[in-house]
């Protein structure tokens, strides 16, 4: 198995990891913006070699925390292979995993824990040990860092950035907590109410800041 990793930072690496946990062999990182011929002892190439690596059969990740660079990169390569890269040590509910073969290039590190009826869009990356509780929707390009806690019946609006240790309280059933597109909640937050798009939030409660 052949995958090409985008970036080449601390992220990139660990994601390098995940790959080599999940059966790939052949790893290269691509990345126009660094200069060294290797890193990590992964070969880094530019971005001229997208197709060729396509060609030969290679799946391809996008391994960098923001979300609007993600974002950038799907919508310049959208007939690349973006497989959904889920570590062995994450756990589903019932059906869940089934559910995520609708969506494509979502990138799953050690020890998250998923529940059941979540539904996840494309281009989502969950760091490692995340929990994310029941009747959650999660749009696209959205990054959760390691050790979030997202509980029942919240919806997160695109791009949403999720800095690690942050817990999001539950909603209802008929009225979900929103946290809504383009918001950036700081490390550590406590998010008990909305988060209107594009605010940023810090604290315990998260207040906008």
């Amino acid at each position: 198995m052949k995958i090409a990793i985008f970036g080449s930072s601390g992220f990139a690496r660990e994601v390098a990891d995940l790959c080599h946990d999940i059966g790939y062999t052949d790893m290269v990182l691509v990345d126009g913006s660094n200069d060294a011929d290797t890193v990590a002892g992964l070969k880094v190439l530019d971005d001229s070699h997208i197709s060729t690596l396509a060609s030969s059969g290679y799946d391809f990740v996008i391994a960098i925390g923001s979300p609007q660079i993600r974002r950038k990169i799907a919508s310049q390569y959208p007939d690349l292979n973006f497989p959904n890269l889920i570590h062995p040590t994450v756990s589903f509910g019932r059906g869940q995993r089934e559910r995520l073969e609708a969506s494509r290039g979502n990138i799953f590190c050690a020890g998250c824990r998923l529940s059941n009826t979540i539904d996840i869009g494309d281009f989502c990356t969950f760091n490692m040990n995340v929990l994310i509780g029941h009747d959650v929707e999660i749009q696209n390009y959205v990054s959760v860092m390691s050790t979030t806690v997202i509980s029942g019946n919240v919806t997160i609006g695109d791009n949403v950035y999720i800095g690690s240790g942050a817990l999001i309280t539950n909603g209802k059933l008929h009225k979900k907590l929103t946290i809504e597109k383009d918001a950036f909640i700081g490390i550590g937050s406590v998010v008990l109410r909305r988060i209107r798009e594009g605010h940023k939030v810090f604290g315990n409660p998260a207040k906008k800041i």
